[in-house]
């Protein structure tokens, strides 16, 4: 055997000389203390880029490592790539501590604009998700995001997106059919901040910001809590940027129950929404908030304020348009008749034949109300458009015990089957009684005076502006009362606008007189008992009751019934990263503020 090599730096070797031993093989190469060995040739050492620390922790790109593996990078790349070409996980990151606060993954950003944990599903169809937890416990958590920054600014607790049409930004499942149970659950501690956020950005498709699902009959799909007393908070926040699209969609799909909500918003604070959509395309019929039911007795959008005192509002519509409309509201289809001047509060409207564009309905109240502070615009306002017949009905009064009702046609005119009554108020308004106006057989216009004899003649002229409402051309009629003593009096030389007076036998008598004259109103010189029987059958075939079968809302929130509980008590913000929104969206504090 021979004996090693040697020399500065080199290693001593053997290699085989004669097939049985090994001679001795040079190997060079220096090093630095601490750091792992490297081949840099098949004969010689040097230093790689891992640190060993004293305590064993490893360090890439440091040499103070404070965890078993440490890694610093200063690279617009990614500093750690993980590919999984099969079906299984790429990283699996398990905490099982059975105590305390432990965290699978945890993922921290410095930049104002940067993404502690982002997931992508790449894939641009199926049902991919970006990021999917998990939770076994009844109380546990699947997601969990929080925006722990208390300055104004749009934070997001969560945000999710998705570009593919069937895709979704963010979904949670709840699993566990007991317990307080979250899909999804978003805190902000901003007063300005979001808790979920959720963007669909595909302009085709049905694509969701937020989808949410619950198994459990009293479960929700989607639950959010403004648990701040102040400031514009919002439970849940949707917006779409499709034409097509929808802010926020809630399906409640148990045929059983009563607690089921597609969408349903709670907020404690004096000022704030508990669901609020807006609808930010120029174009399209967007919509804001759009509630959809199938049931015969189900309502697709239903408000309620359990308030007792205060202006409270079961549901509240506000449009800035000078030509909007702050409530539509459809059934089956609206109406191609020519719609109300704009602007408008409510507007109700159908296609359908006997249908009702807006119905109020009380037990005992006013179904339909209205108050007016204008000097010159009535506080009812109705129009028939229909031109074919002068006397279709415009409005219309009816009691159910007696068969009594009014109405007033296009062309003015008034029908009752009771009394036209006047009040006259009594003995310093103590007391009230009622005046009967006369009705006649024809149509007469009336005007009384009174005039003087001269000489045993009057010549009397009809009053100008009277003589412009009857038609003084046919026959007309003057009653003579004398005020004195006289033969008697009689009217000849009846012209267009003016008659004679003149005394009995000739008589000479110069004495006061007063006169009634009754002519035909202008226009209905031939009108006489005009039946009626034919209208009146008609329009009670066509009309039907306005109210229908009430529809069977869900039960009104209360003691006893369910309501979203607020999320639960999260973990410190010390132990989870602060996750920062990855694109700029619509600032609540600007976009959705609406009330003073």
């Amino acid at each position: 055997m021979s004996a090693p090599n040697s020399g500065t730096g080199g290693i001593a070797t053997t290699q085989a000389t004669n097939g049985k031993q090994p001679a001795p093989l040079a190997v060079g190469g220096g090093g630095t203390t601490d750091y792992v060995a490297l081949w840099t040739s098949a004969s010689n050492l040097g230093s790689s880029a891992i640190y060993q620390s004293s305590s064993k922790n490893l360090g890439i790109g440091t040499t103070s490592p404070g965890y078993p593996l440490t890694v610093n990078a200063d690279s617009s790349g990614p500093v750690v790539s993980v590919i999984q070409a099969g079906a299984g996980i790429a990283v699996d990151a398990y905490a099982y501590a059975t105590s305390g606060a432990p965290i699978g993954v945890v993922g921290k950003s410095a930049g104002n604009e940067g993404i502690g944990v982002k997931g992508l599903a790449t894939h641009t169809t199926g049902s991919n998700i970006g990021v999917q937890g998990q939770s076994e416990s009844n109380d546990g958590i699947g997601v969990e995001g929080l925006a722990t920054s208390t300055s104004e600014g749009t934070t997001y607790g969560v945000h999710g997106v998705s570009d593919s049409p069937e895709g979704y930004g963010i979904i949670g499942e709840a699993t566990s059919k007991t317990g307080s149970t979250y899909g999804v659950s978003g805190n902000t501690e901003s007063s300005d901040g979001v808790g979920v956020i959720g963007n669909a950005n595909s302009e085709t498709g049905t694509g969701y910001g937020v989808y949410g699902t619950a198994v459990s009959p009293t479960g929700i799909g989607v639950g959010g809590a403004a648990n701040s007393l102040t400031g514009f908070a919002v439970g849940v926040y949707g917006t779409s940027d499709s034409t097509s699209g929808v802010g926020v969609v809630g399906s409640a799909t148990a045929e059983t129950g009563a607690s089921a909500f597609g969408v349903k918003g709670v907020t404690t604070s004096t000022e704030a929404v508990g669901v609020f959509g807006l609808a930010n395309t120029d174009t399209g019929a967007n919509i804001g908030v759009q509630g959809s039911a199938t049931s015969p007795d189900a309502a697709g959008t239903a408000g309620y304020n359990t308030g007792t005192t205060g202006n409270a509002l079961g549901l509240a519509a506000f449009t800035a348009s000078t030509e909007g409309v702050s409530l539509y509201a459809v059934a089956v289809a609206a109406s191609v008749t020519t719609g109300p001047q704009r602007p408008v509060g409510m507007v109700g409207t159908t296609n359908q034949t006997a249908g009702v564009g807006v119905a109020g309905v009380t037990d005992d109240g006013w179904a339909v109300g209205g108050d007016n502070y204008s000097e010159n615009r009535s506080t009812a306002y109705f129009t028939n458009h229909y031109d074919a017949d002068d006397s279709a009905p415009v409005f219309r009064t009816q009691g159910t015990c007696c068969n009594g009702y009014c109405y007033i046609d296009v062309s003015g005119n008034l029908f009752c089957t009771g009394n036209i009554t006047g009040n006259q108020g009594l003995d310093g308004g103590q007391r009230t009684v009622s005046l009967y106006a006369v009705q006649a057989a024809e149509n007469w216009n009336e005007d009384a005076g009174s005039a003087r004899l001269a000489n045993g003649s009057a010549v009397v002229k009809l009053e100008s502006t009277f003589a412009q409402t009857i038609n003084s051309g046919v026959e007309y009629h003057v009653f003579l009362t004398p005020n004195g003593d006289c033969k008697g009096l009689y009217v000849t030389n009846k012209m267009p606008n003016s008659f004679e007076v003149r005394e009995l036998g000739g008589g000479t008598a110069s004495i006061a007189f007063d006169y009634r004259i009754m002519a035909h109103r202008r226009g209905y010189e031939n009108v006489r008992l005009a039946d009626q029987t034919e209208r009146l059958a008609k329009m009670a075939a066509l009309e039907k009751p306005v109210l229908r079968k009430p529809p069977k809302l869900p039960a009104k929130p209360g003691a006893g019934a369910s309501r979203v509980p607020r999320p639960p008590q999260l973990r410190a913000a010390k132990t989870i990263p602060n996750v920062r929104r990855p694109i700029v969206a619509p600032a609540p504090n600007s976009a959705l503020k609406v009330h003073n």
